[in-house]
This record gives C-alpha cells, sequence and structure tokens, in this order.
C-alpha cells in the first residue's frame, strides 16, 4: 500500500496516511485522534507527526493536551531540539 495514493480524476497524488515514521523509518506508527485532527505517534522512536498540506510535520508536544504519549514525546523533542544551535 503507498502513501502518496494518485488521484485519477484531478491527476495529483495527495498524502492522506503514514506507513513508516519519517525519522527512523519504523512502521510502528499508533493513530492519535486529536479532537481537531490526526497525528501518528512513532512508538519506537517517540516522534509524532501530522499531515498537513501535503506534508508530514513534526507534531510540537506542547499542542498535545491530554494525549497519553505527551511525556515520552515531549522528552524526545527537547532531546531532538537540545542540539541545535543557541542564537546570539
Amino acid at each position: 500500500m503507498s502513501d502518496v495514493p494518485i488521484d485519477e480524476e484531478i491527476g495529483f497524488s495527495t498524502l492522506t496516511t503514514l506507513s513508516r515514521c519519517p525519522a527512523c523509518h519504523a512502521p510502528d506508527l499508533e493513530v492519535i485522534l486529536d479532537g481537531t485532527g490526526v497525528n501518528f505517534y512513532c512508538t519506537s522512536c517517540t516522534r509524532c507527526w501530522h499531515l498537513e498540506l501535503n506534508r508530514v510535520i513534526r507534531v510540537d508536544p506542547a499542542t498535545c493536551s491530554g494525549c497519553v504519549h505527551t511525556c515520552a514525546c515531549t522528552e524526545r523533542f527537547a532531546a531532538d531540539h537540545d542540539s541545535a544551535p543557541i542564537d546570539a
């Protein structure tokens, strides 16, 4: 099954789901409904993703109140952004 189904009638691809994590490529994605949309939580690397405007976007866990994975996701998000250079 492809991540990018082709719409024959209008002739372009639309990203509608993920089958693998964009970061670690594991197929271990859990669908998370946040009340307004769908996110994809990777149980292997604890990163969370969202599809918007045909793009895969990393979810900022600060926007996910009430999610059962917020603690693990927040720790991973902080660790990933800890190594980013700090602007002087």
